[in-house]
């Protein structure tokens, strides 16, 4: 069941993502607000699902999980006018949803800081 609840977490952080992207681009908020809102928009509903678990929410860990999200945003933003916007946005959910996958499949983690107790 665990794979299940990754493979759709992953879906949903696609398209949490994606939508908030789109919004803002159509409310003209600038990139770095962009980047801001579509990450934690898309990351969000994680946290309150590992939360309401009593787990350390993903993205608080070394897995790659925002860092999907952030690439995510920033090649939407990259095509967006130069493809048609529906298939800018299937495009993108898909590469949020690879990396996403790819990442848990070959445990792939982004640098972790280990702080000592004092």
């Amino acid at each position: 069941i665990y794979n299940v609840i990754v493979i759709f977490d992953a879906v949903g952080l696609g398209v949490f993502t994606v939508i908030a992207t789109y919004k803002c681009i159509l409310y003209d908020v600038p990139f770095i607000g962009i980047l801001f809102i579509s990450v934690l928009t898309g990351v969000g509903g994680g946290i309150i699902r590992d939360m309401m678990v009593n787990e350390v929410p993903l993205v608080f860990r070394s897995e790659i999980y925002a860092l999907a999200s952030l690439l995510g945003t920033i090649c939407f933003y990259a095509i967006y006018g130069l493809l048609d916007t529906n298939l800018n946005i299937y495009l993108n959910i898909l590469i949020i949803f690879a990396i996403r996958m790819i990442s848990v499949y070959l445990k792939l983690n982004v640098p972790a800081i280990k702080i000592k107790d004092v």
